[in-house]
């Protein structure tokens, strides 16, 4: 749905737009890709991209102290007064109270490294060249609980989108688990979408028996 009207398969799809699994929105372009959960929009780029992002999404220089430059190339450091100078003054209006609060703006101190959304950009573009050719796919298994979040160590297999597991047989596999709210867990989740996950180094938290596809089908 986009403002209360429903969009269709076709319509998406002449945008490039491919809904996800977990209430992602992908957008990919020849260049880039643009990723959203409803909370988050982030810009994924390859290496060759590099110093040619501008605007909301900084400036993609490896630099993360010249982020805020609005459009008349002027710095600040005030976030707030940062997105709003990319506002269109005609179509968009801001509460005074909501300017005054910024209780949902803040700068993350721990950044994530630059290279982990180059990474996440060519672990698709690997992904999708295992896929055509014909290439056994594996990802890191994730166990959810109420408390936790646990994390397989080694990749297990699955089938690709247009299949569905036939023979299934049962692997024992070694979790990691972390508490559920901390921010590690949060990243590797965010992560685990679009690469397998290197945990090498965590701690056993226990084995579990799962099935995983000897064979795939196409459905």
């Amino acid at each position: 749905m986009v403002d209360k009207e429903k969009i269709t398969k076709e319509e998406l799809e002449k945008y490039n737009i491919e809904l996800m699994e977990d209430n992602m929105v992908r957008v990919k372009l020849e260049d880039l890709e643009v990723r959203f959960d409803g909370y988050t929009v982030k810009v994924y780029m390859g290496k060759h991209m590099i110093e040619r992002q501008c605007g909301l999404c900084g400036h993609f220089d490896e630099e993360k102290d010249n982020e805020f430059l609005t459009p008349r190339r002027e710095y600040t450091d005030d976030i707030m007064e940062f997105h709003k100078s990319y506002l269109l003054n005609d179509e968009c209006e801001v509460e005074k109270e909501f300017i005054n609060e910024k209780k949902h703006y803040k700068v993350e101190e721990d950044y994530e490294r630059k290279e982990d959304f180059v990474d996440i950009f060519e672990e698709d573009t690997r992904k999708e060249r295992m896929e055509k050719e014909g290439e056994i796919l594996e990802k890191t298994h994730v166990m959810e609980f109420s408390h936790r979040v646990c994390f397989s160590l080694e990749p297990v297999r699955v089938c690709r989108k247009n299949e569905e597991m036939d023979e299934v047989i049962d692997k024992k596999v070694r979790f990691t688990c972390l508490p559920r709210n901390s921010h590690e867990a949060r990243q590797l989740l965010h992560k685990v979408h679009n690469k397998v996950l290197n945990l090498h180094g965590y701690p056993v938290s226990f084995v579990e028996t799962i099935q995983v596809p000897r064979t795939c089908v196409v459905y």
